[in-house]
Parts: structure tokens; sequence; C-alpha cells
């Protein structure tokens, strides 16, 4: 498959199991008057989709949007689901209603994570190298200013906004899982020593759960594995 090449899919049915067992793909996922739809940023299409051959594409899907790169989705509070492409540099919002995509936002290197808050701001994430922390978190408002809001980052990853409006993210280098207040602009971190942590989410309970992606330094035993799972 072409790992250029990845889409946000739509699932007609309520339950479905996309992969394989031993590997399966990074999604985020909505139910919208009865569907499920699916950001499936690890479904990866051939060329010929794009062509509108579908015969690649696994039983119960059907292509919604391409998407070239991307690292990260979120639904946002007016049903479009929006994602970054790193390779073109932007951010786009697919409408489910209309089936159209927009561009958003254009020459944003190294986009990785998103998240939207209920107002419409987009958080974008910035990974823009492992020298000096060049990263950060970008807020985008709907007239499309942009404002950094989380500076001297390396290699941000996923984030996520609670019910208040509270961002979270983690970085790989050092590894953490960081909480951003709006209002007062400080930083907590909520946990630091991991081992490389991918994706964050804040419970309506207060908890916040995060996946490790694990030592991916450690050498691969036959099943493909490290000897140190995240």
């Amino acid at each position: 498959l072409n790992r250029q090449q990845k889409s946000i899919l739509q699932v007609k049915d309520r339950e479905v199991i996309l992969g394989d067992r031993g590997n399966p793909p990074d999604c985020c996922c909505r139910k919208a008057s009865g569907w499920l739809k699916v950001a499936c940023l690890a479904a990866l299409l051939t060329s010929r989709h794009a062509a509108g051959d579908e015969r690649d594409i696994p039983s119960g899907l059907e292509l919604c949007a391409e998407s070239h790169y991307s690292f990260g989705c979120a639904a946002a509070t007016d049903g479009r689901i929006v994602f970054t492409e790193f390779a073109r540099q932007r951010i786009v919002a697919w409408d489910a209603l209309t089936g159209q995509s927009q561009v958003l936002v254009r020459g944003l290197p190294g986009l990785f994570g998103i998240a939207v808050e209920s107002q419409g701001r987009i958080f974008a994430g910035l990974d823009l190298g492992d020298q000096g922390a060049p990263g950060s978190i970008l807020r985008i408002a709907p007239s499309g200013d942009q404002e950094t809001v989380v500076r001297r980052l390396t290699r941000p990853r996923q984030l996520a906004i609670d019910q208040s409006g509270t961002l979270f993210f983690c970085t790989e280098s050092p590894g953490r899982v960081v909480r951003w207040d709006p209002c007062s602009g400080q930083e907590v971190e909520l946990a630091t020593g991991l081992m490389c942590p991918q994706g964050v989410a804040p419970a309506n309970d207060g908890s916040v759960y995060f996946v490790e992606y694990g030592d991916f330094s450690a050498e691969a035993t036959t099943n493909g594995t490290g000897p140190t799972p995240g």
C-alpha cells in the first residue's frame, strides 16, 4: 500500500473491524444520524482509489476525502471532520453533509496533532525538528487569525480538549503529558518520564488517559514487537 496516501473513511455499519488483529489502525470515531463516521488515519489506500477504482477499499467503507501524510484529526461541533496534512502543510475540513473538503489553513510546516474546541477554534501542533525545541502549538480562530499559545516543544504529538476548553497534549522528547489552561496560559506537567507518548484523552470524570509508543530503539523480535512495548 502507498504510505504517502491516507484517507478519511465513512463506515456504514455501527460495528466494523479495521485492519488485521496484529496491527489495528488508529482511528477517531463519532456517531451521527445512525452512521459511524471514522477518520481512519491508518487505512492506507492505493493510488487507484484516486482514479475512482474502489476495488481495494475494504467492505463496508467508502472514500470520503483524501489526505496526504495525515497525523491528526478531530470532530468539530458543527459536524465537520478536521484533519492535518503534513506533506501539504495544510489543515482541511471535510463536511459530512455535502461530502466536500475545504482547505482551512495553508503554509504550516510540521503539522501533527489537532483539536477543535466548542467555539470553533482549532489547535494544531507543529513538529519542527529536534534541535533547540522549535515545536509549538497554534490556536487558529474561525477568522483565520493565528496565535502561538505554547512554545519550545520537541516532537509535540496528539492534542485533546476537555469540556471546559482546557488543552492537553503530549511530547515525545521529553516524554510527558501536559495540561494548558486557556485562561492563565499556564502549563502543568501531569506525567513525565514517559516512553514516547503519542495520544491523550481527557475523560469527563477528570481522568486523563494517554498511550505510549514504547521503546522504538529496541531490536524487534520475530513477531515485530520490541522487548519494551508501550
